[in-house]
């Protein structure tokens, strides 16, 4: 007995063993019961739980809220559940776009499979599913194009990596994070989706960016700024972010310690691990980038024009000023499921494959270029030993004024389908030699001329 009731009768409780060991909660047995009534009473409630288990499921639906509401695990978390809390703690480590893509990767190609799962019960065969279901995914793109339920093979990747990411967290995070829920990581020895035919990226050979940059129908800074990004192969982030202080013309480098995140609209450290680095300036650059920051302040932003079109259109500007200089080989435009068209990123990819043709090393490549993976440095190693010709082109010694000799489209050289009679390769490459040699031409005359001072709208 627990007491007595107002009338002085014997107030009885009880707690009933739950399918887990455990014992409820106190509940009183109804008012008016003698003892043998009140055992009876509550051995039916207990043969009622062991049956249903009605009370442990309440319990265990209480801990859910209570977990959910303190960030923390519960027994019986489901993968989205587990999912959910782990984007909370990933605010403000990622990008908000590389944290939008996760969740709606996750949501799209990954929860129909293990969402309702409970997180310590996934198994490898679990996860082999979503692998087969990217692998499908991309046999559709191969097969079809794009289209709804297609990937291509890099963002079956990408999806793969949320899975990875996820699981690996879930087995390695620190405790106090509440986010290590298992033991084992079933991702484990499980192959990666099938990766395909990876689409090869374009960039601009030496003759087309003298083309391009001699144009004066494309206004000056547009054109200093193509100079730049290729030059210095910058991540468009850390090129938007390059500001007067980091400039040292004494060393002839650029240091880079900030990338700009055009989702958060703020600065952050640059992308990898290796991304705060040195780049030497090279010697065709730094009359030009001298220049440019004359009597600049410290804090100022070495290209501005950057900031004056949106980063989603600038690829198409690019192409826009490309078509204006003549520059039209298919290679450039081409966008199919093994060829990307040029884009403003592809000035980054433009200065690590010229620095490879000029023989610089996998190492150093890697480390100017800031990036982590040796195997994606090693991509523009092949590409440039398909290309030994271009050795010594590249590059070229750049004017410090602006205003550089134009080449008309008129004079640019046309892409044409070879012919036997031309003896071409791909392509008949007579008019690409006729119009390097005019534009190296009219730039060697500009740079050793004695007095070259040139009158031109920048437009």
């Amino acid at each position: 007995t627990h007491g007595a009731h107002a009338d002085g009768s014997p107030r009885y409780r009880y707690r009933v063993r739950l399918a887990d060991g455990a014992k409820s909660e106190r509940f009183d047995v109804p008012h008016g019961l003698n003892e043998g009534q009140s055992r009876a009473f509550v051995a039916s409630i207990q043969a009622q739980e062991d049956a249903h288990g009605l009370l442990l499921a309440k319990k265990r639906e209480a801990a859910k809220g209570a977990a959910a509401n303190a960030g923390e695990a519960f027994e019986g978390e489901t993968a989205d559940t587990w999912h959910a809390r782990f984007m909370v703690s990933r605010i403000g480590l990622v990008a908000t776009s590389a944290h939008t893509h996760s969740k709606s990767n996750w949501a799209k190609w990954i929860s129909p499979h293990l969402g309702k799962k409970p997180m310590v019960t996934i198994t490898r065969d679990d996860i082999e599913v979503v692998r087969d279901g990217l692998d499908a995914a991309v046999a559709a793109f191969h097969a079809q194009g794009r289209g709804p339920d297609r990937l291509m093979p890099k963002s079956a990747q990408n999806i793969w990596a949320v899975v990875t990411t996820a699981f690996k967290s879930a087995c390695q995070a620190k405790r106090a994070s509440g986010l290590r829920v298992r033991e084992d990581n079933p991702c484990f020895n499980v192959l990666a989706p099938t990766n395909g035919a990876s689409r090869r990226k374009a960039w601009i050979y030496p003759n087309e960016f003298l083309q391009l940059v001699s144009c004066v129908d494309i206004p000056a800074a547009w054109r200093e700024l193509y100079a730049l990004a290729c030059y210095l192969y910058l991540r468009p982030g850390e090129l938007y972010e390059l500001r007067v202080r980091d400039v040292d013309l004494d060393g002839e480098v650029v240091a880079v310690s900030r990338a700009w995140d055009w989702d958060d609209e703020n600065a952050k450290a640059p992308k990898t691990e290796n991304g705060i680095r040195e780049v030497p300036i090279h010697p065709g650059l730094l009359p030009m980038l001298t220049r440019m920051i004359d009597g600049k302040a410290l804090d100022a932003k070495v290209v501005p024009i950057f900031e004056q079109v949106s980063v989603h259109r600038i690829a198409e500007l690019l192409r826009s000023h490309l078509a204006l200089a003549g520059v039209n080989h298919p290679r450039l435009l081409d966008n199919t499921s093994t060829h990307m068209p040029i884009g403003f990123r592809s000035w980054r990819d433009t200065g690590i494959t010229w620095a490879a043709i000029e023989g610089v090393s996998l190492q150093t490549l890697q480390r100017r270029a800031g990036r982590d993976d040796p195997k994606t440095t090693s991509g523009y190693v092949k590409e440039a030993e398909d290309r030994p010709k271009l050795r010594g082109r590249t590059f070229p010694m750049l004017p410090a004024d602006p205003v550089w000799p134009n080449v008309r489209p008129s004079e640019a050289p046309i892409y044409r389908e070879s012919s036997r009679e031309s003896g071409g390769g791909v392509g008949n490459r007579t008019p690409v030699r006729k119009s390097l040699n005019i534009v190296s031409t009219c730039v060697a005359e500009y740079l050793y001329r004695p007095s070259s001072r040139h009158s031109a709208s920048s437009v």
